[in-house]
């Protein structure tokens, strides 16, 4: 896939398409608190409708069928987490999506009734009460990436996975993939919690080992110093081999990765290739603790384990290394207030957005909502949460510039 385009008028069109989608994110946010909407009232009820009984939704227009047909989605969830499963079907905007939850009887089969209109489908997955990180589940949010294939078919190039509250914005998500061949392994994502050198938790560090795409423009970057390998295909071996002298103090590698695991507030981007040579039986024992067992806190690390026991390495697209600091997915790291800032600086004109704030406006990928502290906040609960999300999806018209829609 390569996109083309240019100049300074598709940049502006970049960007203030980027800026459309994300500020009303925020202004639905602050309108939501100002409102003080509470569980059960008719507004509420009314607001967050987004398929079932009452008012029909009134989604952003679909995606044009180049990009739809490129892409699928797919989350976990749990039986009282299904209105952000639904919030989020503004981003989606209709792309085929894969729902594992917990649910049964009635409830699933109203959401399976409902996901129709909104190409989803939506499968149970059994809570696991044994599993080592403590969450039933776990099991089912790491595996649900390997049973994409077998529920939504095999007739796309990009799988989007994240968290149940993660907003993923298309001009960045296009902007990222330019160039990449959805053919090679790709595992990739830029948010992650790194265990080099010594095995213990810690923040990412310039020099922490990756892969980057082999597409990255490395001009003027010193890839060497940075650890970070240049490869179309991501695979332990290749790092092993690349990055042999600064893991050789990682006693556990290449058995263990430098991260601990990815963070699914941030989600993942990946290719249809990788999934095309996933083991998915393997995959899931790995997952559900048959065999050798994983020191893993959540799903993020099974899942990131898993992969690279099958010998998946993942793939930093390589933004940081130019811009340090910023990341493309959960771009802001759950700083609402920053981006609210940003945005609201950008839109004034006024000089108030320097070029950090036009590059993270622009670029962003993903947003972390935060939907399990929201879940529980001052007044409500799923209610208010779903309304302000839906509010803020449907507001949402723009997609991306005519220059991003030129797939090859």
């Amino acid at each position: 896939m390569e996109v083309r385009g240019g100049g300074h008028n598709a940049a502006a069109r970049s960007t203030a398409a980027a800026v459309a989608a994300l500020l009303v994110l925020f202004m639905a946010y602050q309108e939501c608190n100002r409102s003080g909407l509470a569980t059960g009232s008719k507004r509420i009820s009314r607001r967050t409708d987004v398929g079932g009984a009452g008012v029909p939704p009134l989604l952003p227009p679909p995606l044009p069928p180049e990009v739809a047909g490129a892409f699928v989605a797919a989350t976990a969830t749990a039986d009282f987490r299904h209105d952000l499963v639904k919030a989020m079907r503004g981003w989606r905007r209709g792309i085929r999506t894969l729902v594992l939850t917990n649910a049964t009887g009635e409830l699933l089969a109203r959401e399976q009734q409902e996901g129709l209109r909104y190409n989803e489908v939506w499968q149970h997955y059994q809570d696991f009460s044994n599993i080592s990180t403590g969450k039933p589940g776990d099991v089912r949010a790491a595996v649900t990436p390997a049973y994409v294939r077998s529920t939504l078919g095999t007739n796309f190039k990009w799988l989007i996975y994240g968290d149940d509250d993660v907003v993923f914005f298309w001009p960045g998500l296009l902007r990222m993939l330019r160039g990449l061949d959805h053919r090679d392994p790709y595992f990739l994502t830029d948010n992650y919690f790194s265990q080099y050198p010594d095995g213990l938790l810690h923040q990412r560090k310039p020099a922490q080992p990756r892969c980057v795409p082999c597409t990255l423009d490395a001009t003027g970057l010193d890839l060497g110093a940075a650890n970070a390998v240049k490869t179309c295909n991501c695979s332990v071996a290749a790092m092993a081999e690349a990055l042999s002298k600064p893991l050789a103090a990682m006693r556990r590698f290449p058995n263990q990765p430098p991260i601990f695991s990815i963070n699914g507030g941030g989600g993942a981007v990946i290719s249809a290739g990788l999934l095309q040579r996933l083991q998915r039986r393997r995959f899931e024992a790995c997952v559900s603790g048959r065999g050798q067992p994983l020191r893993c806190a959540g799903s993020d690390c099974l899942l990131t384990i898993c992969l690279w026991r099958q010998g998946f390495g993942y793939t930093d697209p390589g933004f940081e290394l130019r811009h340090q600091g910023m990341l493309l997915f959960d771009a802001y790291e759950r700083a609402l207030w920053q981006a609210e800032r940003d945005m609201l600086s950008l839109l004034a004109n006024r000089g108030g957005c320097d070029r950090a704030c036009q590059l993270r406006v622009r670029h962003a990928v993903s947003l972390h909502t935060n939907g399990k502290a929201r879940q529980h906040a001052v007044l409500g609960s799923r209610a208010r949460l779903a309304a302000f999300l839906h509010s803020a999806a449907r507001a949402a018209k723009g997609v991306a510039p005519p220059d991003l829609l030129a797939w090859a």
